[in-house]
């Protein structure tokens, strides 16, 4: 004689999954990412204030080289001299020959800085060059009156 041992009132037959815990973690889980994704950004460099252009593009591998209003370079976001700007350029042309390096430059700096900037980086042998702009916001067409 087999004997079956069970809680009494419970069907032995039936299988309940509960779902609120799966639900919990993965609701867990995209709170995570969502607010991971969203500290990880992209480089900026500085905070300058950009000149805005019509034809703006972003780009996905790239060194930024920062102007600010004062004068200063700033690679990615280290304060340094021309020279050491150059080293590393030289550095990052080395590790990958077709770089990208983007001058991010405030739009009150003075156009020579921004000039002896982009000589440093071609004296480095970097021949990809662009300057960072603010994509320019279409001008907004007030509406018109129909009789």
């Amino acid at each position: 004689m087999v004997k079956k041992f069970a809680r009494p009132g419970a069907n032995s037959s039936t299988v309940r999954l509960e779902l609120t815990p799966l639900i919990d973690t993965v609701f867990n889980l995209l709170i995570f990412f969502a607010v991971s994704t969203t500290l990880i950004s992209s480089r900026t460099g500085l905070p300058v204030d950009l000149p805005q252009a019509k034809t703006a593009e972003t780009q996905k591998s790239k060194v930024m080289v920062s102007v600010d209003r004062d004068g200063r370079i700033f690679y990615e976001e280290s304060p340094v001299t021309a020279e050491e700007l150059e080293v590393r350029l030289k550095q990052a042309f080395a590790q990958q020959p077709q770089v990208l390096v983007i001058v991010n430059a405030d739009r009150r700096v003075v156009y020579d800085r921004v000039v002896q900037v982009l000589d440093v980086a071609r004296s480095a042998g970097i021949s990809n060059l662009a300057l960072a702009v603010k994509k320019e916001k279409p001008a907004e067409e007030s509406p018109t009156k129909t009789p």
